[in-house]
């Protein structure tokens, strides 16, 4: 797959700016949400503890559950695990350094992708998903994490002419910029 490399606009980098704040937002109370979970059974009375599955079977000896597993199997088994889980969402879940990579150095990738082919929904799908949509598009496989779009041919009846898209993904998160709808075989040469 070919792709053209450009500078991303003012717009584009306001989008990418919101959503790096976004996420850093969100990042913050899975970190706060997380430390509530773990320490508040850790910090609880055993006598409360009892009351749930498996908490009979514990000493009354300690008031609570931390001084009861121990400090450094409270480190060793509930700690570092959530640091590696909380690790593994910044980097990879939220794209918090990649975001900010794009933020730096204002690349864009832009590049056609094909059409594979456009298929009506099933009627149980198309219930539940309330009339938003009817039909989907799927794509040729490509780098830009782009495999299926779901849409209303009412509101977008020129999807169903559909042969590409020219999509515009940031360079490094990838996080998607702008889809247009290419319908004719010499508008994507064009392009290209």
């Amino acid at each position: 797959m070919e792709y053209k490399t450009e500078k991303i606009n003012e717009k584009e980098l306001t989008y990418l700016i919101n959503l790096l704040e976004t996420n850093k937002t969100r990042f913050l109370k899975l970190i706060g949400y997380g430390t509530l979970v773990i320490c508040f059974p850790l910090f609880t009375p055993i006598s409360l503890l009892r009351f749930f599955k498996g908490g009979r079977n514990l000493s009354h000896d300690s008031e609570f559950l931390f001084i009861e597993l121990g400090p450094q199997n409270v480190v060793y088994f509930i700690f570092i695990p959530f640091l590696i889980l909380l690790i593994l969402c910044y980097i990879y879940v939220l794209h918090i350094p990649n975001i900010k990579k794009d933020i730096e150095n204002r690349d864009k990738l832009i590049a056609i992708v094909k059409v594979r082919e456009i298929k009506e929904l099933d009627e149980d799908i198309k219930k539940t998903l309330m009339g938003m949509s009817d039909y989907k598009t799927v794509f040729e496989p490509n780098e830009f994490a782009l495999s299926e779009i779901m849409f209303s041919s009412k509101k977008n009846p020129e999807s169903l002419q559909a042969k590409a898209y020219k999509v515009e993904v940031s360079k490094y998160a990838k996080i998607n910029l702008k889809r247009e709808i290419l319908t004719n075989f010499n508008e994507i040469q064009n392009r290209s």
